[in-house]
Formats: C-alpha cells, sequence, structure tokens
C-alpha cells in the first residue's frame, strides 16, 4: 500500500513514483510541480495567464508503480477543473489509467466545458475519486487543450488564468 503527500493521521507521506511533464507546447507559466506535502498538493495547470495555449497541448502528473508492483485500484483525493475554450477547442482535466488515451475507456474521471461537465454537473470538481480496480498501468492526471484540428484554447470565461488543472 502507497499514500502520497498526506497520510491519514495528517502527518507528511513520501510521493515517490510520481513526476510531471509536459507535451505539446504549453505556454509560458503552465507547469506540474509532483512535489507534495499536507496543505501543498501536486499540481499539473495549463495556463491562460499570457497566451493562447495550443491544441494538442497537456501538463501531466503520472504515477508509476514501484518495480514489481501493479496498481490494483485505492483512491484519491482530487480537484479537476476545466473552463477554457476556443474556436473547436476545450479544455479538458481528467484522470486516465493505465495509459494517457483522452478517446477511449483509459479516461474514468473527465471534465470539459465542451465535452462534459463534470460528475456534480460543473467544470470543478473536488473529492475523493475511486482508482478502477486492476487496469495494472501508470496513472495519469492531465490538464489539456484538445482540439481536432489544432486549433488553440484561447478563452478563458472564469478569469482564473487556467484553462484546465489538476490537483491531487
Amino acid at each position: 500500500m502507497q499514500v502520497s503527500c498526506v497520510n491519514p493521521d495528517g502527518s507528511a507521506a513520501p510521493y515517490q513514483g510520481w513526476s510531471g511533464t509536459a507535451d505539446g507546447s504549453p505556454e509560458f507559466d503552465s507547469n506540474n510541480h509532483a512535489l507534495c506535502a499536507p496543505g501543498s498538493p501536486m499540481t499539473a495547470n495549463l495556463s491562460a495567464a499570457v497566451s493562447p495555449a495550443p491544441g494538442g497541448t497537456d501538463e501531466f502528473l503520472q504515477y508509476t508503480p514501484p518495480a514489481n508492483s501493479t496498481l490494483v485500484g485505492g483512491s484519491m483525493n482530487v480537484t479537476l477543473s476545466a473552463y477554457g475554450r476556443g474556436s473547436s477547442a476545450t479544455a479538458v482535466a481528467g484522470l486516465y489509467e493505465p495509459v494517457f488515451n483522452p478517446s477511449d475507456s483509459d479516461r474514468f474521471l473527465v471534465c470539459s466545458p465542451i465535452l462534459s461537465p463534470c460528475q456534480n454537473g460543473t467544470y470543478t470538481w473536488t473529492g475523493q475519486e475511486p482508482l478502477p480496480a486492476s487496469r495494472g498501468g501508470n496513472l495519469i492526471a492531465a490538464a489539456s487543450c484538445a482540439s481536432p484540428n489544432s486549433m488553440p484554447c484561447d478563452e478563458d470565461p472564469d478569469g482564473n488564468d487556467n484553462y484546465a488543472s489538476v490537483s491531487i
């Protein structure tokens, strides 16, 4: 069993196995932080602070199980937020396992202003999310700008300077 960031008693827990990365051409101020502690979650943010985010741009957090181990399920505390959009583009905040493949069943929780709202009917969701049982792969949290024709996310209707964000 592994606990990341915060033990049940509120003390700091290790976060080994987590890493952050980006895909595409994230704009200035987009970021990912796979370091965490009580009161300071891991985050991936696709920024709207400076300029549009090109379609196909992603900020990731990824958990890779230790050698000779498999991710068999569990739960995690997560916040997903996706309000950004553009002409033929939408922001997406999502959780995926075993690989990042937004178009199929690897996606198990997603928020998007165009594709689908969060499970609470809005575009921000915070709660404890059960992880799919026995998919056996990596766990990916992604803040993305999705577009079938590479159009950018260039609208930030809620004005929070992020098209999409994920916090764990």
